[in-house]
């Protein structure tokens, strides 16, 4: 019988995958969840913003928010290969490049930026597949320090016409992400492949508790548990008093009588 600690081990091993690297501690997440409790500060793009349009050159796009610059390359329109279109999680926008072109999201200017580049960066997937089954798009990450790692992307087949069904993708790395390509298997041809993505989550690392507080915490909690054993010792010491005892005697004798 798998126990519950068992079961708890199982499923984060499936939701964290943790290695180091020449880029450091890195971190990946298939929840949410688990990489919003990995992270610090963080800001999130869901594509609804007003100023966002269908069609929008890299510029355009890259100035909405003004966190994430955004270049797209492989496809067949110059400089406006930024599509706003539906297929977003619950109905609402999401974005891709062309929705068949490579692109890299940068984070130079980003207000979270820290040990040249972000902590953690994260993306729910709503579309990534291929005319040919299993054809997908990949990621290649910078890291902070130079470094380049490629990653998989999970598999996900659109479910036209209803929406959503997407997987999250989530990393962190202490060395920071610099940026992150996201590449197409193929622009073109019978084998061209396609990717959207929504809520774009570019995060800070976690705020580490102070020593002091840590320090004040555990002064309370001695003074909690130094509180209760006196009163513990206190009733008993009541209970055992040779004046609680004659009390206890004279209650018997007045029984008998």
């Amino acid at each position: 019988m798998i126990t519950k600690k068992l079961r708890l081990a199982i499923l984060s091993s499936t939701l964290l995958v943790s290695a180091e690297s020449s880029a450091g501690t890195i971190k990946l997440f298939s929840d949410r969840q688990f990489f919003t409790l990995g992270t610090g500060i963080s800001i999130t793009d869901d594509y609804e913003n007003s100023n966002y349009h269908t069609v929008m050159s890299d510029s355009e796009m890259s100035a909405v928010l003004g966190e994430t610059t955004y270049f797209t390359y492989g496809g067949n329109i110059a400089d406006y290969n930024n599509i706003i279109p539906g297929f977003g999680v619950d109905g609402g926008h999401s974005y891709c490049s062309l929705c068949y072109g490579s692109f890299r999201l940068s984070f130079d200017n980003t207000s979270l930026i820290s040990a040249g580049g972000i902590y953690g960066l994260g993306m729910d997937i709503t579309v990534n597949y291929g005319a040919i089954p299993f054809y997908k798009y990949t990621a290649n990450i910078t890291f902070g320090d130079g470094y380049i790692s490629s990653f998989e992307l999970p598999y996900v087949v659109p479910n036209y016409p209803a929406y959503p069904i997407y997987q999250f993708w989530g990393i962190t790395s202490d060395l920071g992400i610099h940026s992150i390509d996201l590449i197409s298997y193929s622009s073109s041809g019978v084998d061209r492949t396609f990717l959207h993505i929504d809520n774009l989550t570019i995060a800070a690392s976690p705020v580490p508790v102070p020593p002091l507080f840590v320090l004040i915490l555990t002064g309370i909690s001695m003074h909690v548990l130094v509180a209760r054993r006196r009163k513990t010792q206190e009733k008993m010491w009541s209970a055992s008093s040779p004046h609680k005892a004659m009390q206890n005697t004279a209650k018997i004798l007045s029984l008998r009588i």
